[in-house]
């Protein structure tokens, strides 16, 4: 798939997810900037890292490191997110390791 096909729809999950969780005015921008540029981070981080579970651990190191920067309403967004992250990379493990046959 397109890699800016894929940072505009997280740009826009992460906007959802915002809207879900009741985050009004500057932080709904934030927040799905956070997560648009956090894919970003995962897809060039796919460049030079060959698993997955790097790659999203990149990610959410990224995001964390945006949420912290004194943003405090997006800590909510940016916990969501590497919650959600962190999600997929434990399906990945249990998908590749206890699901083989």
């Amino acid at each position: 798939m397109n890699p800016y096909i894929q940072i505009i729809a997280a740009f826009f999950g992460s906007l959802g997810f915002a809207l879900l969780f009741n985050l009004r005015g500057q932080w709904l921008f934030f927040t799905a900037l956070g997560g648009g540029l956090s894919w970003c981070v995962y897809l060039i981080s796919g460049s030079f890292i060959s698993h997955y579970e790097r790659q999203y651990f990149a990610a959410a190191f990224f995001l964390r490191m945006f949420a912290e920067r004194g943003l405090e309403a997006v800590i909510t967004g940016g916990a969501i997110a590497s919650g959600i992250i962190t999600a997929m990379v434990c399906w990945n493990v249990i998908k590749l390791n206890l699901l083989k046959k």
